[in-house]
């Protein structure tokens, strides 16, 4: 196997054992620690409204949130990843850490991926929008972004312009509109409302 092979087999493997872990904690009927990452747990039969290990994790997750609401009022929240279990400061509530960010993010510069994306979709114009691209202007791109649990693989990724990346940002391709669909709903709507000169929509003068 190839180094990267070897280390994608490692982190699964790592993965998996994080699970079992959890698995084993809430069949013990321990409870995860809130505090950001922290890998503790609190024991089922302490006291039912504790949701930190020591007062050093409450400390740190008071911290984080005070940060956060200065940074612009986010209302970012602890929360556990869905992969990994780590619990930490997330602003989506389908998010995943930053470490499982990291790893498919790494996964994404892989140029098997890439050919895969060029090969099947093509490389030629934006996916969103059909600008012409070329490959100063083109940005390899996630549907479902990797901070809300996006995948590097060939089916989750495109080639995009830069406009339509930074517009779209993390959202859902369900929740965003590309500029170029944007601006064609305004004129369908310019024009419906206007109407051809001699139709009902052009109201005539009136002569008294």
């Amino acid at each position: 196997m190839c180094a990267p092979c070897v280390a994608d087999e490692e982190h699964r493997r790592q993965e998996d054992r994080k699970r079992a872990r959890q698995f084993a904690r809430e069949k013990a009927g321990d409870r995860p620690c809130a505090g950001p990452d922290c890998a503790e747990t609190i024991a089922a039969d302490d006291d039912p409204r504790r949701a930190y290990c020591s007062d050093r994790c409450k400390d740190a997750a008071d911290y984080q949130r005070r940060k956060a609401r200065q940074n612009g009022g986010r209302t970012d929240t602890v929360r556990a990843c869905r992969r990994c279990y780590r619990r930490e400061l997330m602003e989506f509530p389908d998010g995943v850490c930053k470490a499982c960010q990291d790893v498919q993010r790494t996964r994404a510069r892989r140029v098997s991926v890439k050919r895969g994306v060029t090969a099947k979709y093509g490389d030629a114009e934006c996916w969103h929008c059909s600008t012409p691209l070329d490959a100063a202007s083109r940005v390899f791109e996630h549907l479902k972004p990797i901070a809300r649990g996006g995948l590097s693989e060939v089916t989750n990724c495109r080639w995009s312009c830069r406009d339509c990346n930074s517009d779209k940002g993390h959202a859902l391709p369900s929740e965003w509109t590309s500029p170029n669909d944007r601006l064609t709903a305004a004129r369908t709507r310019a024009a419906h409302d206007t109407g051809p000169p001699g139709t009902s929509a052009e109201r005539p003068t009136l002569h008294l």
